[in-house]
């Protein structure tokens, strides 16, 4: 008994240390919001999981039973699993990548934590305590998510001002996680009886659908329309034993909030909303144009495109950055930025559809059905359940249309199924009495079936250990070098990370590639640092081709890394041989994708490098034919033309260059706009900094490099013209520069 009750009990602390998920945040992993969270929630099911194996080794009856809704499940993870094999690359669909760190081995997670769930937890009490839980973490995520809106607190990763994250890393997956908890909430007031309780639960309520709206998130929203409707329409048109004079009440509050909606949106110039974000992107719902104007519509048709290839099995789980990069095409450009990568096509069907083929998307489909069946089923006998639990997985799924998963969504999603499984689905409500608790088990028996699970007991430490501890000491490593200021101390940084020879090398290196990049080309380190920068580059080199041997995420990326690295190595050395290996890895990229802009712009930089300035330039033309013939996609071709041939030592057309990126970018900046936000603000005071540094750069050019006075003195006049709030730095940087 005594070993029962304590297994028992370290299950349960486990399961409510995991409903904290949401909450965690830290300084490690290349995703700061992310990473933390997956590593906190893997790590203490593989824990859990060991205290159930000894569970059930000294009370069988913890063995889980047959339930329906764990045989879809598992259908469908073993889909995932099948569909990786087939794919374009098991290890990555397995393990996934350091940003999302999903991969089937989080599904795997979830599908020990749905069981442990359903076979430990057969009380209604105990669920009931898990979805309070999830509704108090959910009151500090929302909490966390009003500091930022009142600009006292940032938090980690977030990346858009104007919208809120709370405790994620992005408002999307900060509103879908929200969402769900909502009707998790709604739930819990309408059969709680305290009502200290009930206030509590309206407050939060109320708090949380205020964060919803503040994170913009429209995939939510439409979500929340869906389920609240039907929950609203089902409820009040089958509760026939409602009053008239209620009836009438809830009518007429239905219509007054409609005729208040149309009044608003009628006035919405007069109340100066076409200024407001969250309005205008709610009213941006109920157009569709919005949609095939907007990114997520080329994205849907790459999805599309690549499930066409692979119908059946699809290119396996996380493979859609290499969807998007082999089907990729210029005109997407119109709606896609050039920086984007995309690793989700924001629609959850398509999403499968992609990766497992047809029979991935119908074992995904298949959980659906067996959850609004049983729902159905159960209408009379348990109505509440049913009615706010099917609103639930409206809202889910209808949200998925638009968004995707995280980790998030997925704990509340096996959460909810699994209270649905114990209370509805198998009529589970009383405890077995405490005389049945435990069994005598032969001791031969027993130790039988401890030899059987002990290879899992020591697979969940191996796992720990290889899969969140060893990571994440390399993550700290990166993390502390991208801080790092010290040249010295940020290459050390990232030389120790790459040296930890983790499941996630590929992550590591490449992220190291791309900051040690970035340090050359934005900053100016010492000769000697440079030096052992572009030596460390080297060193990546060989195992970055390796990486391109078999399909990869990120893959044109990592042929534009190669690129520059290559590039690094001729800038330093003179090697003609980096030239030539730049453009054979150029060619290889263009081969699998011709649609990247800024593969042709590397090729035009080679070719200036060389001396060939005529076909440099052709090749920096055809970029800007690919971009469009947008103000900033000039501004952008002249910078990039200008940086190559400075780079070159060829200075004369660098300015000349230069100088039309900046009178372009002068002319854009005379017609901005007062800023709506402080945010907005920010951003503008911090574009305008980078242009007056651009614009003293380029005059020092003409005064030092070209002796061209005159023009430096017409670049330092024009810039004061645009902003004369900075007159006066302008004049005194000026003044130093010709002493």
């Amino acid at each position: 008994m005594f070993r029962q009750n304590f297994l028992l009990k370290a299950i349960k602390t486990g399961v409510i240390l995991i409903l904290f998920t949401p909450l965690i945040l830290g300084p490690f992993g290349l995703s700061l919001s992310n990473y933390p969270k997956t590593v906190f929630f893997r790590t203490l099911v593989e824990i859990i999981f060991i205290f159930y194996l000894l569970l059930i080794l000294f009370v069988p009856r913890y063995l889980p039973g047959i339930s329906v809704s764990l045989v879809v499940v598992s259908i469908y993870i073993g889909i995932l699993l099948l569909t990786g094999i087939t794919g374009f690359n098991f290890g990555r669909s397995f393990f996934g990548d350091l940003h999302r760190v999903e991969g089937i081995i989080l599904h795997i997670h979830l599908l020990v934590f749905f069981l442990v769930l359903l076979s430990v937890f057969r009380q209604k009490e105990d669920w009931i305590l898990f979805f309070k839980l999830s509704v108090i973490v959910s009151a500090f995520s929302s909490f966390a998510g009003v500091l930022q809106k009142l600009q006292l607190a940032k938090f980690y990763g977030v990346s858009l001002p104007e919208r809120i994250s709370g405790t994620w890393a992005n408002p999307d997956f900060f509103a879908s996680y929200i969402l769900l908890v909502i009707f998790l909430g709604i739930f819990l007031l309408l059969i709680e009886k305290d009502k200290n309780w009930k206030i509590l639960l309206i407050s939060i309520l109320a708090l949380n659908c205020l964060t919803l709206i503040l994170s913009g998130t429209r995939a939510a929203w439409i979500g929340l329309a869906f389920g609240v409707s039907f929950l609203f329409f089902v409820w009040f048109f089958s509760a026939l034993t409602i009053e008239l004079k209620i009836r009438k009440l809830i009518i007429f509050g239905v219509f007054f909030f409609c005729a208040f909606l149309f009044l608003f949106v009628l006035f919405q110039d007069a109340l100066s909303l076409d200024k407001n974000l969250f309005f205008q992107r709610a009213l941006s719902v109920f157009n569709v144009d919005t949609l095939f104007h907007s990114a997520r519509f080329p994205i849907w048709q790459i999805a599309v495109d690549g499930w066409k290839e692979k119908p059946i099995f699809g290119w396996g789980p996380e493979s859609f950055t290499y969807v998007f990069d082999k089907y990729f095409k210029t005109e997407h450009l119109e709606f896609i930025g050039e920086n984007f990568h995309y690793d989700k096509p924001h629609n959850k069907i398509l999403e499968i559809t992609a990766a497992s083929g047809i029979i991935g998307l119908l074992s995904y489909l298949a959980i659906f059905f067996v959850i609004f069946y049983m729902l159905w089923k159960s209408r009379k006998t348990k109505p509440i359940i049913a009615l706010v639990f099917s609103a639930f997985f409206i809202s889910y799924f209808i949200a998925n249309l638009f968004s995707f998963d995280t980790l998030g969504t997925y704990l509340i999603f096996f959460l909810a199924l699994g209270f649905l499984e114990n209370s509805v689905f198998k009529h589970i409500g009383n405890s077995v009495s405490k005389k049945e608790t435990e069994f005598p088990v032969n001791k031969n028996k027993k130790f039988l079936k401890l030899i059987l699970i002990s290879p899992f007991i020591l697979l969940s430490l191996i796992t720990f250990f290889q899969l969140n501890f060893k990571p994440t000491s390399a993550s700290l490593a990166f993390v502390r070098a991208v801080n790092e200021t010290d040249f010295r101390k940020n290459l050390l940084g990232y030389q120790e990370g790459i040296s930890k020879n983790t499941f996630y090398d590929n992550d590591f290196e490449r992220e190291a590639a791309r900051q040690l990049i970035f340090v050359l080309e934005n900053h100016q380190p010492p000769r000697e640092i440079e030096k052992k920068i572009v030596e460390t580059l080297v060193g990546l080199q060989s195992s970055l081709e390796k990486k391109l041997e078999a399909p990869e995420r990120h893959f044109l990326e990592t042929y534009e890394l190669l690129a520059r690295i290559n590039e690094r190595i001729y800038l330093l050395e003179q090697d003609q041989e980096a030239l030539e290996k730049m453009e054979e890895i150029i060619n290889y990229a263009l081969a699998f994708n011709e649609h990247k802009p800024e593969l042709y712009r590397l090729l035009g930089k080679k070719e200036i490098f060389q001396g060939n300035f005529s076909r440099g330039e052709e090749y920096f033309q055809k970029s800007l034919e690919k971009t469009g013939q947008s103000f900033g996609d000039r501004v952008y071709f002249h910078k990039s033309l200008g940086a190559a041939y400075l780079r070159a030592g060829v200075k004369e057309p660098a300015a000349e260059n230069l100088k039309k990126a900046l009178d372009i970018d002068l002319t854009l900046k005379k017609f901005r706009e007062a800023p709506s936000t402080k945010a907005h603000a920010e951003t503008q005071k911090k574009g305008i900094q980078q242009t007056i540094v651009f614009a003293q750069n380029l005059a020092w050019l003409y005064y030092q490099e070209l002796n061209d006075l005159e023009t430096g003195r017409e670049v330092y006049k024009k810039t004061i013209e645009i902003f004369p709030e900075y007159e006066r730095q302008l004049r005194f940087n000026w003044e130093m520069m010709i002493e």
